[in-house]
């Protein structure tokens, strides 16, 4: 029996830019240490380097930097200061701005030793980093997070995110490739760069600074919709923050928000197979806008309404103040009304009055109000009326909260009645929030009200996609095309969900009929055009569509400002040159591909076999291809392509073991048989040859060209044995 290897990911020999920011401590002690009266050392991109005093006149700046990666040669600027280069992953450079270095030790650096300095940098630099990676992923370890979070103080703003993306494995080698499919999908996801951790039992963690609070909601919004499109069927985030000089004392240890985190991770499990929490809107419910008014104030508004059976209900805003600062100006010009005064505004009650006669009230006691107080004392408004559908006289106090949200678009001093847009925000804010199920809620609601709306139709598929709830979603995108059939989102996404449901021809359809419908003046769209460019590409790749799926790969490749986002898909390009014969591009394509994802077991496998076929050298074209079977060891296809490799090695007994293996599997049988033939024609084992052959050639099922090729063996066998 044949034993496999662990299929751990291969080492990593190269630096990425946050590297530089996770070790900036050790990587700057080292330098400092080895160049003599070095006072402090800084790694800086080109714009961050162009921003520096050390160089007077930017295309000074920009000129010097570019000589120094070109050259691959470190430059003294002045004579207190040295620049040398960094060489990081897929291209991307880098540079040490060394200062504080005294003028004589400066004038006595020759060439040859700032050389050898710099390798020696270079070389130290990866093993720091290699002792703090994670063995399986390489990506950073717990140990390296719990590190920079222990050095977290008030002066600084972090975030960190912990993703969970559960396996459903059965055997140990599933569980490690699922583990590997999630580290490169979400290298792939992080384009800006941000450091990403492995925690161990398939979590994982992200670390920003700087970052609004907003922007922790959206990354993680965005993140479990990349993960869910990349076929992965279970993610959670959880997600916390430091604010700089906020009053929390307690949330300012940088260990005490990872617990945080933790804690809104498991919030976020409990709100389906997708879904995320901060762990703000935990500990502070009180902020989110559609909380609901206090039973006081609610029992103050059934009792004033008691008797009412047609009335509005008015809520007043402050748009700069608190309630208490303004309620005595305020409430004088309620006149005979009954309102309630709550935390966040006023409750006007207007007996007998409908929302639209209302809203010409309430904007000109606005009007009266700013023209008499100033624009200091500006006031919003939301209105619902009663009775309307089929809510109660409670549930009309939420109606007006909703209708606020509404008035909010408008901008200060605006009124809003209570609609359908004004549940399509409410249920924007529940998905925002990671609540799907909340926003499912919202979005039905408002379409009994306007079951045409296009805007609810498309903000309800796409909840139900990200819920998994793909037919659900294909019949409301279904159906908006049907009220729209030029509609960009409905198409789009419903070539989304036909791409997941692995209907490549339809989800292309979807995908080029949206690219028609494009509207370069409609601003949700600009954004998707470029996708829409990778995802047919991509469909068509998956159709083996390849001379179209080159097309459309290549122009979204051109279109790409970064070597780490764009270097997804390389890979299928590879392929597509492969599958149409196209050797030495396939071969350029598939190098890129593994700079890099160097643990691509497709790219490996393939460029393997190309090296072998272009006399590229048999040693490595066969460490690639094993290197690919120890990266998915029940890969029958990989193990074809290495037998058949081995045997154009005359390795011919290791390639009739390597094919037993694959005789098991329908699909690639006959494939196995015919290899197995020339194995033992090289054994000289005519007997076994001429078994496999039959085998072959009676096999009504066998591909013409397999059968072909079986018969060109067979001749050769009578030629040789007489």
């Amino acid at each position: 029996m044949q034993l496999e290897t662990i299929p751990l990911v291969s080492s990593n020999n190269t630096l990425d830019a946050p590297d530089f920011a996770v070790f900036s401590s050790p990587y700057q002690e080292l330098v400092c240490s080895e160049i003599p009266t070095a006072k402090s050392v800084r790694f800086l991109s080109r714009q961050a380097f162009c921003e520096t005093a050390s160089v007077h006149g930017v295309v000074e700046k920009k000129c010097c930097y570019d000589r120094v990666q070109e050259r691959n040669i470190p430059e003294t600027i002045g004579d207190r200061s040295l620049l040398f280069p960094i060489p990081l992953r897929g291209g991307e450079t880098l540079a040490a701005l060394v200062d504080g270095i005294d003028p004589a030790v400066v004038k006595g650096m020759s060439n040859d030793w700032l050389r050898e300095r710099v390798s020696y940098f270079i070389e130290q630099f990866l093993a720091i980093k290699k002792k703090k990676l994670d063995p399986l992923t390489h990506l950073y370890s717990g140990e390296v997070l719990s590190d920079i979070l222990g050095a977290v103080d008030e002066q600084w703003k972090c975030q960190v995110i912990i993703i969970e993306v559960r396996p459903q494995a059965r055997f140990p080698k599933d569980v490690l490739n699922h583990v590997k499919k999630v580290t490169r999908a979400l290298e792939e996801f992080n384009r800006s760069g941000f450091p990403l951790f492995y925690l161990g039992h398939f979590f994982f963690g992200c670390i920003t600074f700087n970052k609004e609070r907003d922007f922790l909601k959206k990354f993680c919004l965005s993140v479990i919709t990349f993960m869910k499109n990349k076929g992965f069927r279970r993610i959670h985030c959880g997600c916390s923050g430091i604010d700089k000089g906020g009053t929390d004392k307690t949330a300012r240890a940088g260990s005490v928000v990872l617990g945080q985190a933790w804690t809104a991770l498991h919030a976020a499990c409990r709100r389906g197979p997708f879904g995320f929490c901060d762990y703000e809107s935990l500990a502070h419910p009180e902020y989110f806008p559609l909380n609901h008014e206090s039973r006081s104030v609610r029992s103050k508004l059934q009792r004033r309404w008691k008797n009412s059976h047609c009335h509005s209900l008015v809520y007043f805003v402050p748009d700069y103040k608190q309630v208490k600062e303004v309620a005595d100006l305020v409430v004088r010009f309620f006149g005979n009304h009954e309102y309630v005064v709550a935390e966040k505004g006023f409750f006007v009650i207007r007996c007998d009055s409908t929302a639209e006669d209302s809203r010409q009230w309430a904007e000109e006691l606005i009007s009266r109000i700013t023209s008499e107080q100033g624009n200091g004392l500006s006031l919003s408004a939301g209105i619902s009326g009663y009775p309307f559908q089929d809510y109660t006289k409670t549930e009309i106090i939420r109606n007006c909260q909703k209708a606020i949200l509404h008035a909010e678009f408008f901008g200060y001093g605006s009124v809003a009645v209570f609609d359908a847009l004004s549940l399509n925000i409410s249920g924007d804010v529940y998905y925002g929030e990671g609540d799907l199920a909340g926003a499912v809620r919202e979005y039905r609601q408002g379409l009994k009200i306007d079951a045409a709306n296009i805007n609810l139709l498309n903000s309800l598929g796409v909840t139900y996609a990200l819920m998994n709830r793909a037919i659900e979603a294909r019949q409301i995108f279904q159906k908006v095309l049907e009220l729209e059939p030029s509609n960009f989102m409905a198409l789009y996404n419903r070539g989304l969900g036909e791409q997941a449901n692995l209907d490549y021809a339809t989800a292309a359809s979807c995908f080029l009929a949206a690219f028609e419908a494009f509207d370069p003046d409609d601003s949700d769209e600009p954004g998707l055009l470029t996708d829409l460019f990778y995802q047919l590409g991509t469909v068509y790749f998956c159709n083996g569509e390849y001379e179209k799926a080159l097309e459309w790969l290549e122009k979204w490749y051109e279109q790409q400002d970064d070597s780490r986002g764009r270097g997804k898909c390389c890979c299928p390009i590879g392929i597509s040159y492969y599958k149409l014969g196209q050797t030495n591009k396939a071969m350029t394509w598939l190098q890129r591909a593994l700079a890099f994802a160097e643990d691509d077991a497709e790219a490996l496998s393939i460029l393997g076999s190309l090296y072998l076929a272009e006399k590229e050298g048999n040693d490595i074209a066969l460490k690639l291809m094993e290197k690919s079977l120890e990266l998915e060891s029940g890969n029958r296809q990989f193990m074809l392509r290495y037998a058949r490799g081995l045997n154009e090695c005359g390795r011919y007994t290791e390639a009739a073991a390597v094919l037993s293996e694959c005789l098991a599997s329908r699909k690639f049988k006959a494939a196995a048989w015919l290899e197995l033939s020339v194995s033992f024609k090289g054994l000289k084992k005519y007997n076994k040859m001429r078994y496999y052959l039959n085998k072959i050639l009676g096999n009504g099922s066998v591909l013409p060209e397999i059968k072909k090729k079986a018969k060109a063996l067979y001749s050769e066998m009578i030629a040789e044995t007489g």
